[in-house]
């Protein structure tokens, strides 16, 4: 049976408000609002909350203290004639991420499985019931350079704990220029360029300061264009529809422009406020870009 005190992470002389701590601080590491819903991790925040409904009460806990120990002291009878099964020391076989680096808002993937273990915990990712899985993990706010994931391994019938780290770099420390199209496939989701046509429409990527100049140029043109001569237009509305599609567009290149110098693209609903609209194009094309590489890919040339 699981062992709610190794679920909880404490040990089973632990008060009762180090239990109540303990389970406060996974049920928040686990909660599906944190994890968008992660199946794995609503697995883990039903175990904790089992864990919890029985230790978290005196009665409930006083009877699983005493059915854990029956169920000890019938392992070793029965475990008796294959000890060297029972203490075999546990095993790391895989522990791995998807990603060599990462940017805030990244979503990383990291793989385990071992061998005769029966407790298995992941910094930052918590107590693990299956020898063999997969985790997602968001990235929020990481401002270290480097993030470092530690799988614990341990067998309750040896007295060893087995650890194995995965270090993974934050890309905004992270040396782009010296990248070629030889670059592994992982790192061409930050690397890769977007043709210049495509970027009207792709708001993700990156816009230099002379980039963003021509596109507001054209743009202005084009809406020009189609606001002195809405009287020449056949179908009633199109006027609208197609300064409504420019400034929409207007909006994606903006949004790149901020891209450059490592800002949100939230910012470009000020272009929605008239007052706004006026001071903030000329923010967005005389500010000199950021020269250090960002989530959006490496310096631009």
């Amino acid at each position: 049976m699981y062992n709610y005190y190794q679920i909880l992470g404490v040990e089973q002389t632990a008060s009762a408000d180090d239990i109540k701590r303990a389970y406060r601080t996974l049920a928040k590491l686990y909660h599906p609002d944190r994890n968008q819903g992660n199946d794995t991790y609503v697995a883990l925040l039903l175990s904790v909350q089992k864990a919890y409904d029985v230790l978290g009460d005196r009665e409930e806990r006083s009877k699983y203290d005493i059915s854990l120990l029956s169920d000890t002291m019938y392992q070793e009878q029965t475990n008796k004639s294959t000890w060297q099964e029972v203490y075999q020391k546990p095993v790391i076989k895989v522990f791995s991420c998807d990603q060599t680096y990462f940017f805030n808002g990244d979503e990383l993937l990291i793989n385990w499985e071992c061998e005769n273990a029966d407790y298995i915990s992941i910094s930052s990712c918590g107590y693990m019931t299956d020898l063999k899985g997969a985790i997602k993990y968001k990235i929020k706010n990481v401002e270290a350079h480097y993030l470092i994931f530690e799988i614990k391994v341990r067998n309750s019938q040896y007295n060893e704990v087995l650890t194995q780290q995965i270090s993974i770099e934050n890309g905004r420390y992270k040396d782009f220029t010296s990248y070629t199209a030889k670059d592994e496939v992982v790192d061409k989701v930050y690397t890769s360029e977007m043709p210049w046509l495509l970027g009207f429409l792709g708001p993700l990527g990156r816009s230099s300061q002379k980039d963003y100049a021509v596109r507001v140029f054209i743009l202005a043109i084009c809406y020009g264009y189609s606001f002195w001569n809405a009287e020449n237009f056949e179908t009633e509305g199109m006027d609208t529809f197609i300064q409504t599609a420019i400034i929409f567009v207007f909006g994606v290149c903006s949004a790149r422009r901020l891209h450059d110098f490592n800002q949100r693209a939230a910012w470009v609903f000020l272009l929605l406020i008239p007052y706004f609209f006026v001071l903030f194009i000329p923010y967005l094309l005389f500010k000199k870009g950021s020269e250090i590489p960002n989530q959006y890919g490496r310096p631009l040339k």
